[in-house]
């Protein structure tokens, strides 16, 4: 599949949630016990490593490439609306929600819980020209280790009591968003490798 398919492929629209046994799932399931029981080293070497993969991909296609929206099947965990992004806009989303669960962990880690909820929505790409590889890979692989540094000093408390909405997982501590961060960055891995396998040619999958 490519852009030229998504002219003929009606998506849903942005925020419209998962698919309905996916979203039970995700809500009993997922939210409360996964993300609350899963050890966090596992989490952070999983995004360490998604992200370096991500890195991988995406600086291994041309500047055009990475450009190019490429509709995609739709993978478990992403909306049907996010399936014909370009890899820009895949970056550019997980610029966007990691700097906004950083600053929602500090808060949290410091038993403040921020007004509101998170809105998938809201964090869609809007700037498919940029290219933000430069900008990704400067933030996004200490972005963990940063925190760690943080519980380590005493400045931030994972287990926090404080909770923050996401309307998928429910409310989510510190610790569980710590969790979310490495399953969101797999997710997107995910699928960027099928927007070069598909777009750009197997070949230049790494």
């Amino acid at each position: 599949m490519n852009s030229r398919n998504a002219q003929s492929t009606k998506l849903a629209p942005p925020g419209a949630g998962l698919p309905f046994a996916e979203r039970l799932f995700t809500r009993w399931v997922v939210g409360p016990v996964f993300s609350k029981y899963l050890p966090l080293s596992g989490a952070r070497k999983d995004y360490e490593r998604h992200t370096a993969t991500l890195i991988s991909v995406v600086s291994a296609a041309s500047l055009e490439e990475r450009l190019r929206p490429v509709l995609i099947p739709r993978i478990v965990g992403l909306e049907d609306s996010s399936r014909n992004w370009s890899l820009q806009g895949v970056l550019e989303h997980l610029l966007t929600v990691a700097r906004g669960i950083e600053r929602v962990m500090l808060s949290l880690g410091r038993e403040i819980a921020p007004p509101g909820a998170a809105d998938p929505a809201k964090v869609k790409p809007q700037n498919f020209e940029h290219d933000y590889l430069d900008e990704f890979k400067e933030f996004a692989p200490g972005l963990l280790e940063r925190m760690d540094r943080l519980v380590l000093s005493g400045e931030l408390k994972l287990d926090s009591d404080a909770t923050f909405l996401h309307p998928w997982f429910g409310n989510l501590n510190a610790r569980q968003w710590y969790w979310f961060l490495a399953r969101h960055q797999r997710i997107h891995t995910r699928q960027a490798i099928a927007i070069v396998a598909l777009g750009y040619g197997k070949d230049k999958v790494r």
